[in-house]
């Protein structure tokens, strides 16, 4: 039974093997419908990037992703997630991921969920709005409330 609603939230990189292209500066927007899961996500070398998958009955997810990245190269991979409880209340994903190009490597992340107001949309000059994190104070005085399932 699928108990977490990804729908509405909003995710930022927090750890990746040396292999992966997202970082702290790559916020992901997660959208969900019944058990389909769908997010955009940019920043850092992430030029613009979509998954694509589904919320499993244990709130793990599954799925397939690809982007642009600031070298002008299309990567592409697929993702399995398991979600965890912060002390705070935040979603943290704990992935395991491996490229479908490129050298085909794997590897490891943790997206951390953030307050969608951290999240500020700037134009990057070509029309598009690209994702930054605004300074708010550090997280470990920050309060979040996260959206509940």
């Amino acid at each position: 039974m699928v108990t977490i609603n990804y729908d509405g939230r909003v995710f930022r990189g927090e750890t990746n093997s040396e292999n992966g292209e997202v970082g702290d500066r790559t916020v992901f927007f997660y959208h969900q419908q019944g058990q389909r899961l769908e997010a955009t996500y940019r920043g850092g070398s992430v030029v613009h990037g979509h998954l694509l998958g589904s919320v499993n009955d244990d709130d793990t997810l599954d799925f397939v992703y690809h982007h642009i990245n600031d070298r002008g190269e299309t990567m592409a991979g697929r993702c399995h997630s398991v979600p965890e409880r912060a002390a705070d209340g935040r979603i943290l994903l704990h992935e395991s991921w491996q490229w479908l190009t490129g050298d085909r490597s794997s590897g490891k992340s943790i997206v951390g969920e953030i307050d969608p107001e951290e999240v500020a949309l700037e134009d990057d000059r070509g029309g598009r709005s690209i994702p930054t994190i605004r300074q708010t104070g550090s997280s470990s005085t920050r309060s979040f409330s996260p959206t509940t399932t």
